[in-house]
């Protein structure tokens, strides 16, 4: 766990080594702040055995359907994803008498109580013992916390980032239910809402209750960083549930940093990329890839240039990883891979749509970035692309 020893971060130190960090973040929230609803949990000790934690489960009267999640100290650093999420469910057929097992939305028939007590406590066992099958297990550790809580009956699920280079601004994405109909919209205060990216990634009406919910949500983001032990330092992600409201995560995304300069003009309108990351004033070089690239022309970091629902199924194969992208279509964004990419970049530039100017491969670009608007040069012809 060589990652956190390098984290400058502070953070409800005894609750994460506990009980990990999606765990243990929830539980300081809880204990400081009623007011921010959350669905009862129970977490798995390390140690403890399956059996156990599911009997006090059921003593805890957590109902059905359950979520089975991840709580590792990792995940202050990241292992969006990585680790297994559960949902289970469990009922009876037509004759009131063969019972089935509903995991993940898939289903099947079940021969006694044992064998669906048996295969929850195998899913207990997966998920606190994950870390094992991973490649960089030697960097984990052998086991981690369980989460056990039932399915919020929120109509909608959705998750947001406070800016870091961009006071009071946020970027937000929702998803009604299990289905693919979702809305990515900006918040600045002063502004309100903004719908972002092209329309067939915003299939959701923002209602004025929708947005009444979110504006509530957006607000504990500030809240809980002025807790206790947490860092005001740090911006975070925050995943929720809306109709009703609940908090289901608090994961730290990047470090506050603020640029020391402006631009002689202010670029405004629907082409204008949101930016995260800054530059000093002379902007940083990179070189131009693409999901094709095999090989580097400079030395340069690389700049990738590719649609944010690309590059989950078409990884770069060039050697050096991007250290900046360039994404198109970014309605939908904020993923876990989305916000991994993200979070580790020290550039990304999002676009709503595709930009009107192709770029070859190749191409080195100085970009300058105050974390608000970026300017790009053709640093071999000198000049500005976007």
């Amino acid at each position: 766990m060589s990652q956190l020893e390098n984290l400058d971060l502070r953070y409800p130190e005894a609750l994460v080594r506990q009980h990990g960090a999606k765990a243990g973040l929830l539980e300081h929230v809880v204990q400081h702040m009623l007011h921010i609803p959350q669905m009862p949990m129970v977490v798995r000790e390390i140690g403890e055995s399956p059996r156990d934690f599911l009997a006090r489960v059921d003593q805890a009267g957590i109902g059905w359907p359950r979520i089975f999640r991840s709580s590792a100290i990792v995940e202050l650093v990241g292992f969006e994803g990585v680790f297994p999420t559960h949902t289970v469910d469990t009922f009876k057929g037509e004759d009131k008498i063969l019972r089935y097992f509903n995991l993940d939305g898939g289903f099947g028939p079940l021969v006694d109580d044992a064998e669906f007590n048996q295969r929850l406590e195998d899913l207990v066992g997966e998920i606190a013992c994950s870390p094992q099958k991973m490649v960089d297990r030697d960097q984990l550790p052998p086991e981690i916390n369980v989460i056990a809580a039932e399915v919020a009956p929120s109509l909608y699920r959705g998750t947001f980032i406070k800016h870091p280079n961009r006071p009071n601004f946020y970027l937000a994405t929702i998803t009604e239910g299990n289905s693919v109909y979702r809305q990515t919209l900006t918040y600045e205060k002063g502004m309100g809402f903004r719908e972002f990216g092209s329309w067939v990634r915003n299939l959701i009406t923002l209602t004025e209750g929708i947005k009444r919910q979110l504006r509530e949500v957006i607000r504990w983001h500030d809240c809980i960083t002025k807790l206790p032990e947490m860092d005001p330092r740090w911006t975070y992600q925050i995943e929720f549930g809306l109709m009703p409201t609940q908090l289901f995560q608090v994961r730290p995304f990047k470090p506050i940093q603020m640029a020391n300069f402006t631009f002689d003009s202010r670029r405004v309108g629907p082409f204008e990329p949101i930016v995260i990351g800054v530059t000093d004033e002379e902007g940083d070089n990179y070189e131009k890839v693409s999901t094709s690239t095999r090989t580097q022309k400079t030395n340069l970091p690389a700049l990738l240039l590719t649609s944010i629902h690309r590059i989950v199924r078409f990884p770069t194969h060039i050697a050096n990883k991007p250290q900046a992208y360039l994404f198109f279509d970014s309605g939908g964004i904020l993923s876990h891979k989305d916000t991994k990419v993200l979070r580790e970049s020290n550039l990304a530039l999002l676009y709503s749509d595709k930009p009107q100017r192709d770029l070859a491969d190749g191409t080195v670009l100085n970009i300058k970035s105050n974390g608000i608007e970026t300017r790009i040069t053709d640093v071999i012809t000198g000049l500005e692309i976007y």
